[in-house]
């Protein structure tokens, strides 16, 4: 829509007040002095960059608004075209968006409810500030694309996770990417991102998050040309939530919705299955309204609400789910979630012009968030009950059938030896590792499927080689980045992978385990058999996913 402007010499003497004019593009000093970096000149505001990376030759972008605020009535509404602003940015303000407290993760070795290092107290492992204004996105782009905006650079989106309750866009380093730009952007979480239930669907948006996501891709098909990039090049990379998030996009509207881009890297896809929008998520919703005192006054009342109290009431939901639970996520809505993501990819309702998807899980997907105090069958049982609706688990046999799946603990023949190893198998399969494998039955002889076993193998352990910027020196995950970038610049993670450091990955096939899968180990890659997602279990699941949606969800 708007042309690029070629590079070009062009010193300011002051960057910090300066009303900048001029048509859309790219201003470029070559100078690589501190204060002479390039100002990317947007229709509604111009951006100066942040930071430049020779080793990589990589200019970073920090915090472009790609919408306006959401606050008051922009909450629970589609986002907003940012406003007109005749200032430059110098790329310091970009808050996160409000986050919601959730426990810590149960990690091996450390006690129960230890945080990571470094993480902040409270369960909110992203630091402040946080406000309701905060759609802004994080731009990395190589320097050959700014002074040559015909490079036509292929280009990653990158959705970050965290349980769609906390995170934002800098948990993706595009420094050391190469050669594609990275796109990272924020969007609405807990509450603001993914209340659902009868009201929203009738006053609001539901799945607002996700609706954020959308206007990120769409930021990309307006403005790419601007910096170099490709806008029929773009791959979707995202980990936990963002993968799960990645996993969506391509169901939207019944995979009608052309989610604008082509290719896809989803690890871990974590979503904790929800389908009944006039039970579980009506009755948080309504939790909420009463909690800020707009008991029966719908959206209306709730946009005037102070942050921090819609914030508070959001902590209060998430504290009411069972242990490996998150309440407010992706929620069928009939419209832009007809059903189930699981259930549209098993009818075949999924969007067709993906040219090939990389599936990804760690080995130990469950193991940070089971509910440690389910030492019990009947713990179990309990558990069962308050992590779905149960009228779900009690009729149509579905409790009787979980057990035959997943048999208890103390019953004849039960591969598991304590509920632990219950509890973790049984929240891996239904949140995590089947997932990835209703990805590749979708797209059979265009996936590549992965096994990330380094270290522990913990979730979320393969975000650090999938943006792995050099520092420090590690060999192993700059051969594992090598597979992700070949295939977003060639559809191929194999065509331009570090030859000497990796080896030859074949598409997967899909009989009771998948096979062959790339397995990431701690000094070397192999191909294995997946365990962690075979088709028996995974038909129970999606079973068990379309008997309870047909009871009480969306279902088409």
């Amino acid at each position: 829509m708007y042309s690029s402007r070629t590079a070009q010499i062009f010193v300011l003497a002051s960057y910090a007040i300066t009303s900048v004019l001029g048509a859309p593009g790219v201003d470029f000093q070559f100078e690589k002095r501190q204060g002479q970096l390039p100002i990317l000149k947007l229709p509604y505001q111009s951006y100066q960059a942040t930071n430049y990376t020779p080793a990589t030759d990589v200019y970073t972008f920090r915090n472009i608004r790609y919408g306006a605020s959401t606050a008051g009535s922009g909450r629970w509404a589609l986002p907003k075209a940012p406003e007109n602003n005749s200032t430059l940015s110098d790329g310091s303000y970009g808050p996160s968006c409000p986050q919601t407290v959730i426990p810590a993760p149960s990690i091996p070795g450390l006690p129960p409810g230890t945080l990571p290092p470094g993480a902040p107290p409270g369960g909110a492992f992203v630091p402040g500030p946080f406000s309701e204004d905060c759609l802004f996105l994080n731009l990395f782009v190589p320097g050959k694309a700014l002074k040559n905006p015909s490079s036509k650079l292929p280009i990653i989106v990158s959705i970050h996770g965290g349980a769609y309750v906390i995170g934002n866009k800098d948990a993706a380093d595009g420094t050391g990417i190469g050669n594609a730009i990275l796109v990272a952007g924020n969007y609405r979480l807990g509450p603001f991102g993914f209340l659902a239930g009868t009201v929203v669907e009738a006053q609001g948006k539901p799945n607002a998050g996700f609706y954020d996501q959308i206007a990120v891709f769409e930021w990309v098909q307006k403005y790419s040309s601007l910096f170099g990039g490709d806008k029929t090049d773009v791959s979707a990379w995202g980990e936990s939530a963002g993968g799960g998030s990645v996993f969506h996009h391509m169901i939207f509207e019944g995979g009608k919705r052309d989610p604008l881009f082509n290719k896809a890297i989803v690890q871990s896809p974590a979503i904790s299955p929800q389908w009944d929008s006039r039970g579980q998520f009506t009755e948080d919703y309504k939790t909420i309204e009463q909690d800020v005192g707009c008991a029966g006054q719908g959206l209306a009342c709730l946009r005037n609400v102070p942050t921090d109290n819609i914030t508070l009431a959001g902590n209060a939901v998430q504290a009411s789910a069972p242990g490996g639970v998150f309440r407010l996520g992706p929620a069928p809505d009939g419209k832009l979630i007809r059903q189930l993501a699981q259930l549209e990819y098993a009818s075949g309702n999924y969007w067709k012009g993906i040219k090939s998807v990389i599936s990804s899980h760690v080995a130990n997907e469950a193991e940070i968030f089971f509910d440690q105090t389910v030492t019990t069958d009947a713990g179990f049982d309990d558990w069962l009950r308050r992590a779905y609706p149960k009228v779900a688990i009690d009729q149509n046999g579905w409790a009787k059938k979980i057990a035959q799946v997943y048999p208890p603990v103390n019953a004849s023949g039960s591969p598991y030896k304590t509920e632990s190893d219950r509890m973790r198998i049984f929240l891996q399969d239904t949140t995590f590792t089947c997932n990835t494998r209703f990805l590749s039955v979708a797209y059979i002889g265009q996936s590549w499927n992965i096994q990330y076993s380094t270290g522990d193998g913990l979730h979320g352990s393969d975000v650090f080689p999938t943006y792995y910027n050099g520092i420090p020196p590690n060999p192993m995950s700059q051969a594992y980045q090598s597979y992700l970038v070949s295939h977003a610049t060639t559809g191929d993670p194999n065509t331009n992978r570090i030859k000497n450091a990796t080896i030859e990955w074949p598409k997967v096939q899909l009989p009771e385990l998948a096979f062959p899968v790339l397995e990431a180990r701690n000094t070397s890659f192999g191909l294995i058999a997946d365990t962690k997602n075979p088709l028996s279990r995974c038909s129970f699941v999606l079973g068990f996913f379309q008997g309870a949606s047909a009871q009480m969800g969306y279902a088409v």
